[in-house]
């Protein structure tokens, strides 16, 4: 009795493992009838260009622009606000001055006054980070590649203070892979630093919005920073272009 039942036991055991494999050939088979026509109809995601290929692409381009609009003349409105040690508000000031691209750099952070200007270039920025691209981002109606980066060394108190200040940030950029454009980027120091006449930067924060005009050219339009120096308030600029 015994072994009859064994017997259609393992029998059925056999007959269930000839069907799946029977099913699982049939799906196999049904696959790769499908697949092609299942993949055809699907986007392959977008590969991210090298940091390298990008920061190339967007020295060019603002390069050219400087060149293109050398002759134009920019209006730039410039907010300065002197803060206490806890925050508040001690004194504000607004500059507004007339700049030329042929006399001054568009695409930079500009710090300091009209006596002791400093301008930070968004290609040194770039050009002393490591780039990491997170994510492909529709931004402004345009198809953006978001790029985290940070220095590749320590920051080193050597050279001018632009060149200084821009070894020493990390942060986040917009770029338009099509055409070089900077669309936004985001920054904040990653240590104290010294900047000889402005003694020592502890901290510095802040971000530049830009804009796409009509001929298609991507240009700053408000630019935010924060600072705060060892033995002097804090202040905050603030430039509308």
């Amino acid at each position: 009795m015994t072994s009859p039942v064994s017997e259609v036991r393992h029998c059925g055991m056999r007959g269930t493992t000839r069907a799946a494999t029977a099913i699982f050939c049939a799906l196999l088979v049904g696959a790769a009838m499908l697949s092609p026509q299942q993949f055809s109809g699907q986007q392959v995601p977008n590969p991210f260009p090298s940091g390298e290929s990008m920061l190339s692409l967007i020295t060019q381009r603002q390069e050219d622009i400087q060149s293109q609009f050398k002759t134009y003349l920019f209006k730039d409105d410039a907010t300065v606000y002197t803060l206490d040690k806890e925050g508040q508000l001690r004194h504000q000031r607004t500059e507004t001055c007339y700049l030329r691209p042929s006399e001054r750099e568009l695409f930079a952070l500009h710090m300091g006054d009209k006596h002791q200007p400093i301008e930070v270039r968004f290609t040194d920025i770039l050009g002393k980070s490591r780039l990491t691209p997170l994510r492909w981002e529709n931004r402004n109606e345009q198809r953006v590649i978001v790029y985290a980066f940070e220095p590749k060394s320590l920051p080193k108190d050597n050279g001018g203070p632009g060149s200084r200040i821009a070894g020493n940030l990390k942060g986040t950029v917009w770029v338009n892979p099509a055409d070089g454009g900077i669309v936004r980027i985001e920054f904040q120091s990653v240590s104290a630093l010294s900047l000889g006449f402005l003694e020592s930067l502890k901290a510095l924060d802040g971000f530049v919005e830009m804009h796409r005009t009509e001929q298609g050219v991507w240009l700053p339009l408000h630019q935010e920073l924060g600072c705060a120096r060892q033995k002097r308030r804090p202040i905050c600029y603030g430039h509308q272009i």
